[in-house]
């Protein structure tokens, strides 16, 4: 015998039928009026932060992509969705609401990375951070997004099923993925063409091959836009191995995926940098070690600067297919940055001139010495020492200006973190530095 189907009625008032068991559907959304707007403007913020939470597969509920699809009615003709049902799936954007859009950030844990992050939170992104399984490396981007805006799935960079799995459904995708020095086990181990090496990524594979597999993926993922972070000092000519590779990087990119923004920041700083802290670093040795006399120029840029500059070239379709360099507003040279730093904190200033011959072999003897997991000083990072790091002055690439950043100073950031190496901290006042303080 055929069971008839059961058919309820819904409190809106329409017949439902769904399996042979009665189902309900809430009445259609209308705009509230009078008094009742107040209320109704709470409930949406309610709503749409409750659904930030989606599931990771290629079904994803909230991207843009899958809003469209939703939104596709019989015949293919796409039915928009008007301006009250857009504000309920997607909020007005910020922290605790969401944009509508998913983006995904490969190699969030880094220096820049967490940056960026702090930034795609407060613009209320629903964002998927792919890592490598350790906690520690993600930990810390926690607090940047609201309950249920970020993710956090595996993958491996030789793994092209994990790459696609993290971005699948994807509108937007950023590659912050790069080392600036051969990631090194303490035990050799064989590779799949029989050689045996210490080495786990080279230059290549981190800054160039990686890259350019996540671009590929994208592109054939659907992403609408990919923003790839380079360096200003990449060059194919230059006799630094990392320098290589971060040009080579940006062509194989360009190759995957030809409407991806590039991004080449100068030497970066902030809190966590390997730049200024080299000479808070260095005061607790002997020496620390310069080239050319610490007469080699340098334009910083502040490292939360670049991570505004990296989302809002994500956020414009002006910027698909170009190239921004970003630099500070002024430049130093590095020994006029170190006496900086020593008049801040008051460490002891034990700048030594080294040739950069004998720089570039102590890296050497460093980067190959087992112990050193993770090298504090190598032979790329002597070259770049004596290559310095400013724009050119015909550079035909748009800066922070063209995405609407205003630059900070090393000046009005360095104190908010160099402080801390004082002995007494931020309640010692720093001669030149506080010029609003009135002392007697």
């Amino acid at each position: 015998a055929v069971a008839l189907r059961r058919t309820a009625r819904a409190p809106s008032g329409r017949l439902l039928a769904f399996g042979g068991r009665p189902q309900l559907r809430p009445p259609s959304l209308s705009l509230p009026r009078g008094d009742d707007a107040r209320l109704s403007r709470a409930g949406v913020r309610f709503f749409s932060s409750s659904l930030a939470l989606f599931p990771l597969g290629n079904n994803t509920m909230f991207s843009r992509q899958a809003l469209r699809r939703a939104a596709a009615g019989a015949g293919g003709q796409v039915r928009r969705l008007s301006q009250v049902q857009k504000l309920a799936v997607g909020g007005r954007g910020g922290r605790s609401t969401s944009s509508g859009k998913r983006v995904v950030v490969f190699g969030a844990g880094g220096f820049l990375g967490r940056y960026v992050c702090n930034v795609l939170g407060q613009q209320g992104h629903v964002t998927v951070l792919p890592n490598r399984g350790c906690e520690m490396e993600y930990r810390h981007l926690h607090p940047m997004f609201d309950l249920g805006q970020a993710a956090y799935p595996l993958y491996h960079g030789k793994d092209e099923a994990s790459i696609r799995a993290a971005v699948a459904g994807a509108d937007m995708v950023i590659s912050l993925v790069g080392k600036q020095y051969e990631t090194k086990a303490m035990v050799p181990t064989k590779r799949a063409d029989g050689t045996t090496t210490r080495v786990n990524f080279t230059y290549e594979e981190a800054n160039a091959v990686i890259p350019a597999t996540i671009a590929r993926i994208a592109k054939e993922e659907g992403a609408d836009t990919f923003v790839h972070v380079s360096a200003l000092n990449q060059d194919a000519e230059s006799e630094s191995a990392w320098a290589r590779a971060k040009a080579m990087g940006e062509d194989m990119v360009k190759d995957a995926f030809p409407e991806a923004t590039i991004i080449r920041p100068a030497v970066m700083f902030g809190s966590e940098d390997t730049f200024v802290n080299y000479f808070t670093a260095g005061a607790w040795f002997p020496f620390t070690p310069v080239v050319k006399d610490g007469e080699v120029l340098v334009q910083p840029v502040y490292v939360g600067d670049v991570a505004r500059a990296v989302v809002n070239a994500m956020n414009s379709k002006k910027a698909a297919g170009k190239t921004y360099e970003l630099v500070g507003p002024d430049e130093y040279t590095l020994r006029e940055v170190a006496e900086y730093v020593y008049d801040l904190t008051g460490l002891p200033n034990n700048l030594l001139d080294v040739p950069v011959g004998a720089l570039k072999l102590a890296g050497d003897v460093i980067n190959n010495v087992p112990s050193f997991g993770r090298p504090f000083f190598t032979k790329d990072h002597a070259i770049m020492m004596a290559t310095g790091s400013v724009k050119a002055a015909d550079s035909p690439y748009g800066g922070l200006d063209a995405l609407k950043v205003e630059p900070h100073t090393l000046e009005k950031i360095g104190w908010s973190y160099l402080h801390r190496h004082r002995a007494g901290g931020h309640f010692v006042l720093a001669s030149g530095y506080h010029k609003d303080v009135k002392t007697d």
